[in-house]
Order: structure tokens, then C-alpha cells, then sequence
């Protein structure tokens, strides 16, 4: 092993030095809590294996069980009136209404492209602020 020590030797050493570092109070309370976290883990793994076994994870669903077939929507019930320069009924994000605001073109980019444009922009402003 490290240093011509054995295992046995290393295992002295580091629980020495656990005791020396945390304390003989703080000592029981920090293998509880990892104690507590080990079996969340494999809680946790139990149930992920289960899942793989069913094809799925945390449903919630009886080994075996089927689940209901969702209701079909009634006819027209989806029909939505498309709006908006880009033809979508979703209102614009946070981050379109922002570069919009600020002049900046928003057709065909991302939210993305977009932050990226506004970071460098209020740079610019910054710096043209600074230099007067």
C-alpha cells in the first residue's frame, strides 16, 4: 500500500484523523447522515431496477397494471388561431420581449442567440457609458 502502510494501518489513521478533524460529537451525527444517504441510494436503485424490469420508473403504476387510454379531445377543441409574426399561438418569451424592446431582431433565432445578442449589446452601452 501508500507508504509501506497496510490497510489496517490506513483504516486507523483515517478514522484518527476523522476524530481529530470533526470531533468525537460531530462524528455520529456525520455517519448517520451518510448512513441515511447510502439507503436513499439504494432505495433508489431498487426502484430503478423494478422500473426497468415494468419498462418504466416511477409511475406509481401496480406491476402489470394497464394504464388508461386518454380521453380524445372533442372536434375543434384544438383548433387554435395562429398569431404573431412568427405564426405561433404561443405568446413570445421572456427573452423575445426583451430583445424586441431593445431593438433586436428576433425572427429565426433562438433564445439562446438572443441572450448572446443582449449580453453584447448592454456591454456595448456599458462601455460607451464608461468612456464619456
Amino acid at each position: 500500500m501508500a507508504f509501506g502502510l497496510g490497510g489496517t494501518e490506513l483504516l486507523i489513521l483515517l478514522l484518527a484523523a476523522l476524530f481529530l478533524f470533526f470531533g468525537g460529537k460531530k462524528l455520529p451525527e456525520l455517519a448517520r447522515g451518510i448512513g441515511r444517504a447510502m439507503g436513499e441510494f439504494q432505495r433508489g436503485r431498487a426502484e430503478f431496477e423494478r422500473g426497468m424490469g415494468e419498462g418504466t420508473v416511477g409511475d406509481g403504476a401496480a406491476p402489470g397494471a394497464s394504464k388508461p387510454t386518454p380521453a380524445l379531445p372533442k372536434p375543434g377543441a384544438l383548433d387554435v388561431e395562429l398569431t404573431g409574426p412568427d405564426r405561433s399561438a404561443r405568446p413570445p418569451g421572456k427573452v423575445v420581449v426583451a430583445a424586441r424592446a431593445l431593438g433586436i431582431e428576433t425572427e429565426g433565432k433562438s433564445d439562446r442567440q438572443l441572450r448572446d445578442e443582449i449580453a453584447a449589446l448592454l456591454e456595448a452601452q456599458r462601455k460607451n457609458e464608461a468612456s464619456r
